[in-house]
């Protein structure tokens, strides 16, 4: 069954009303979903771009029922996980917009989606009246934020697209026009080769779906990348403009890079990841250290130097005695790329490391010299702790399947990073009086 995700909804007690409104869209050609008004409903959509609503939904004169059946109708329609979209209120009563935002903040209501734009299309002018509110919508559209979202969603949409066409295209076939069975055949066979082809025959026999969607990525990126230049972004993007070098873009007070590294590099689908995964990230006993004859605190402090900010050395000693009882071993996979792509039998190498918490103490900073050995990863976001993972480049081990000193499987790095690492890792152990036997 096809899933579609509605951009546009629209919510109206008036039939009519709501039919004036979503003719404007269907006769531009834009999809959109006008939802009559249900006091029970409660399907709330996700992905919602543009929400158009009545502020009067029972027709009610009573300014406190109003607001409240409003506030209690927009979580219904639209999830609470949806995302940014603009709320765009479809109304004769404009007057009552800052009360509505008064209502929610002074109550403090968490579970209504918050908006990041506001508008309003006055039904006393625009109902009935098609060329006024052709313009009034125009205008929403040109906001430049939402403009950059919706044209970002309408160039992947139109890229993947064309990537359906490109591959359609390169399937043989010797059918008539009606039938599809030598087609069928041949595409079978094709996108099978195709996905071992990506990542590697064990890999596509086990997951066929991801090993497809990891060979079309590459070709729907290339038509995102070459879309039409439409020049959204630049107007957005103003910073880009005004500073002739990256450091001079303001930081943003209260963003957490963190968080933005845990989108970019991090895959925390725990269930779907095996010991032997490039890239997965695994919690050791730190007992496991006595195998190299030494302990976790020696490992912890020949990576990480530490400078005093202060003279309160007693409670510098106490900080960095904290930080290590609030750290964990942990180990990297690090293998070849082409060795996990076709499963060979191999040993499994790995890196081993730490996670630590991110220290923001007034006492201690870290030097800004790091032995050679040492290479400073990511930081990265753990249930609401920013958290920081260190390898040792020195320390480069083969666990067996079952290892004894295994206690979980953490996460799995994404193969940008990954690749990072084994560059850094190879530099390192290429050098000389570096590897020894």
């Amino acid at each position: 069954m096809l899933n579609t995700r509605n951009k546009i909804i629209l919510v109206d007690n008036n039939k009519d009303h709501l039919d004036d409104l979503s003719n404007a869209f269907f006769s531009e050609g834009i999809s959109c979903l006008p939802l009559l008004y249900e006091v029970f409903y409660d399907k709330p959509h996700n992905g919602v771009r543009l929400a158009f609503f009545d502020i009067n939904l029972l027709d009610s004169s009573n300014e406190s029922q109003i607001l409240s059946t409003l506030v209690e109708t927009l979580p219904k329609y639209i999830s609470s996980d949806n995302g940014p979209y603009a709320l765009i209120f479809w109304t004769d009563k404009e007057d009552l917009i800052p009360k509505i935002k008064q209502y929610i903040n002074d109550r403090g209501i968490d579970n209504v989606p918050k908006p990041f734009i506001i508008d309003c299309i006055d039904k006393d002018v625009c109902y009935g009246n098609p060329e006024e509110l052709h313009n009034k919508l125009n205008e929403i559209f040109q906001e430049p934020t939402l403009n950059v979202m919706v044209d970002y969603e309408n160039v992947v949409s139109n890229s993947v697209t064309k990537t359906i066409n490109q591959f359609f295209d390169i399937i043989p076939s010797t059918d008539v026009w009606g039938e599809n069975i030598n087609y069928s055949e041949n595409f079978e066979k094709i996108f099978s080769r195709i996905a071992s082809s990506t990542l590697g025959f064990n890999h596509a026999k086990e997951n066929p779906d991801k090993a497809i969607y990891a060979a079309l990525t590459e070709n729907l990126n290339h038509h995102v990348e070459h879309s039409e230049n439409k020049g959204n972004w630049k107007k957005v993007l103003t910073s880009l403009a005004t500073v002739d070098e990256a450091k001079k873009i303001d930081f943003v007070e209260g963003f957490n890079y963190s968080i933005l590294n845990n989108l970019l590099h991090i895959e925390n689908n725990k269930g779907l990841f095996y010991q032997s995964d490039r890239g997965v990230l695994i919690k050791l006993k730190k007992s496991y250290l006595r195998t190299h004859k030494t302990n976790f605190t020696a490992f912890y402090s020949s990576m990480i130097q530490f400078s005093y900010k202060s003279t309160k050395e007693v409670n510098a000693k106490k900080e960095i005695k904290k930080s290590i009882r609030n750290s964990r071993l942990v180990c990297i996979e690090i293998s070849a790329g082409c060795d996990h792509s076709q499963k060979t039998k191999r040993a499994n190498n790995y890196l081993l490391g730490f996670i630590m918490p991110k220290l923001e103490s007034k006492i201690l900073k870290l030097s800004s010299s790091l032995p050679a050995k040492t290479f400073r990863s990511i930081c990265f976001m753990e249930e609401k702790k920013e958290m920081q993972l260190w390898l040792n480049l020195n320390y480069s081990i083969v666990l067996g399947e079952k290892d004894p000193n295994i206690e979980k499987i953490e996460f799995k790095l994404k193969s940008e990073i990954v690749n990072q690492i084994g560059n850094k890792y190879a530099n390192h152990i290429s050098r000389i009086g570096i590897t020894s036997f």
